[in-house]
Formats: C-alpha cells, structure tokens, sequence
C-alpha cells in the first residue's frame, strides 16, 4: 500500500477588499488572508486578505480551533501535516489490554506505536438536497475509517481501545466554512446567493445538517492529493464538494453553500 500524499495543489485568489463574512469592506491592513484549508491541514487554497480580524477571530474560536484539535487531531499527527507551533501534540489515550481486566491500562503512545488508524464522522445528505429537515442534531451517526500503511503507526496490539473524541458541531461548521470560502474564491462574493451559510457560520442560525451532508451523487473524485474541492450544480443549488484526505480514500462531503444563476455552469 503507497504511502498517502500529504500535499494538495496551490490556487491564490486575489483580494476584494472585503471581508468574505460580514462583507464590509477594509483597508488591507486590516484584511487577513483565509486560508480555505486550513495550513494545520497543509491546505495552499488561500483567499488573499479575505477575512477581518473580528470574523477570523470568531470562527477559530468558536469551531476551527475545536475541529482541528478533536475530529481532526489523530490525521494531523499521524500523516506529520504541518504545525504552526513547535508545542507537540499528544494522541488521544490509548487502551492496552481487555477492557475490564485486571491489566487493562490507559498509556500515552506516540505516533510510531499507535493503531494506524484514523476516522472521520459520516453525515446523511444536505437537508436541503435530500428534502428532510435535518437540523443541527446529528442523528444516525456512522464513522469512516482508513487504515494507514504499515510504517505510519504499525505497532499490532492483541487487544487495544482507541476513543479518538469527536465534536460534530463544530467538525461540520468547519466544513461548511471551506466549502463557502472555496465557493467564494471561484466565483466571487457575488456570484451565488451565500447569505444562508453565511448566517450559520457566524452563529445566526444553527441548522447544520441542512446545509452540510455526505455526497448526494456518485463522484469519480482524484485522489492523487491530500484534499480535493469541486463546485457542483444540483437543482436550483450551488454545492461544494469537500474532499477532505481524498488521498486516505476517505469518502468526501457535500456543503449547499447557496442558489445561483442559471446562466452559472458547473465547475
């Protein structure tokens, strides 16, 4: 099994002047640039200056940092992605032995001895794609995995129990801001109704799973990078189709990030 890649390709989208969530427009001096992946995840899409300070702000704080350091903690440390701080990251605990016997302990490990497996939460088609109204409850929760090659993590256990944590809220939200920042990048702030998603990134709404679901169609995707984005048409909506770890085969995620013209065409 090949080793998979940890890199995606580099795409720069140049800066409007304006904040991609509250729309107000800026000097560039108080723009930053968003990073549509974020770097911990080695993404290179980057809308330049695209974010205000207070809205950037708000989204690390109340979801990316969360997401970064639960659902997507055990594939940032074991695939190596990039870190900003110097400051390592431990692994959840890791169970050795039977679960109530006797020599059954929590230990830390570190990536060399740990299960080289990593999980992704699965959600149910967009609320708005499939007509249901989903809410922001997840329900009918289901769980991916991709076991890594021999190398990244190889150590066999006999019996061992792994509780990689998870926060769905906050996992979800971040998928839904990189799939309208993507969105935004290619077609620009104009180019689609995004007034919708935007309310539920910035907390004006709470109705996740209408908006961000599991793919609705079958996709030929590559998976020859790290992570993938794809623009769709379905129906009267403009969709983003969120790859994430593409190369770990793992299966992507679909986010409705608005209506658009007809006259717009799939990407």
């Amino acid at each position: 099994m090949a080793t998979p890649s940890t890199i995606m390709a580099t795409k720069i989208y140049a800066s409007t002047g304006q904040c991609v969530f509250c729309l107000e427009s800026f000097s560039p001096g108080s723009l930053t640039d968003e990073h549509i992946i974020p770097r911990a995840l080695n993404g290179s899409y980057i809308l330049k200056k695209g974010t205000c300070v207070e809205c950037a702000a708000y989204c690390n704080k109340r979801f990316e940092q969360l997401a970064l350091n639960t659902d997507l903690l055990v594939p940032r440390i074991m695939l190596e992605l990039r870190r900003r701080k110097k400051t390592e990251k431990k692994l959840p605990l890791l169970g050795l032995g039977n679960e109530g016997s006797e020599d059954f302990r929590w230990v830390e490990a570190q990536a060399v001895l740990y299960p080289p497996i990593i999980t992704l939460i699965m959600f149910q088609s967009a609320g708005l794609l499939s007509g249901v109204d989903r809410g922001g409850n997840l329900s009918n929760l289901s769980i991916q995995d991709y076991f890594l090659p021999r190398g990244l993590g190889a150590l066999e256990f006999s019996s061992f129990t792994m509780r990689q944590p998870h926060r769905h809220t906050e996992f979800s939200l971040s998928i839904a801001k990189m799939a309208y920042c993507f969105a935004v990048g290619e077609l620009g702030v104009g180019g689609f109704d995004g007034g919708d998603i935007r309310d539920l990134i910035m907390g004006r709404r709470e109705d996740n799973y209408n908006f961000v679901g599991g793919i609705s169609q079958e996709e030929q995707l590559s998976q020859a990078h790290l992570h993938g984005l794809y623009l769709r048409t379905r129906g009267e909506f403009l969709t983003t189709i969120v790859h994430l770890f593409a190369s770990c085969k793992m299966k992507p995620y679909e986010v409705v990030v608005g209506k658009i013209p007809k006259s717009i065409g799939t990407t």
